[in-house]
């Protein structure tokens, strides 16, 4: 066999099969609008945008409850009351002394010879 008889197999075989899921696709639609149309499923789309609706309307207030409910819990907490008070008390330098930095040379590294490493 040739190589272009094997390719025309193939496209024989990919054709076939793609002919007859494109006839399973159509006739499983057309069943489908059947069923659904003797079923009388009218307005489904705004069923679940109602559904949706009201679950996130759950999940919001349940959000803001629980955020509302951190921030009572933590207002009279001694810890907390530190925190907003003494911090910000102390924040600020009380000395502009506090600030400099002071560089102090270590002689003793100086003097002291490693073997291996040159004197200065």
């Amino acid at each position: 066999m040739s190589d272009t008889e094997i390719t025309n197999i193939f496209e024989k075989i990919m054709k076939d099969y793609l002919d007859e899921r494109h006839r399973n696709v159509t006739a499983s639609k057309e069943v489908l609008s059947q069923v659904l149309e003797t079923q009388e499923v009218h307005n489904s789309d705004l069923y679940v945008a109602l559904f949706m609706g009201i679950l996130s309307i759950f999940i919001m207030v349940t959000l803001v409850s629980v955020v509302k409910s951190k921030r009572r819990e933590h207002s009279e907490d001694p810890y907390h009351n530190y925190i907003e008070t003494d911090w910000g008390a102390k924040s600020h330098v009380l000395n502009l002394e506090d600030l400099s930095c002071h560089i102090q040379e270590n002689k003793g590294a100086r003097e002291c010879n490693d073997v291996g490493t040159p004197s200065p």
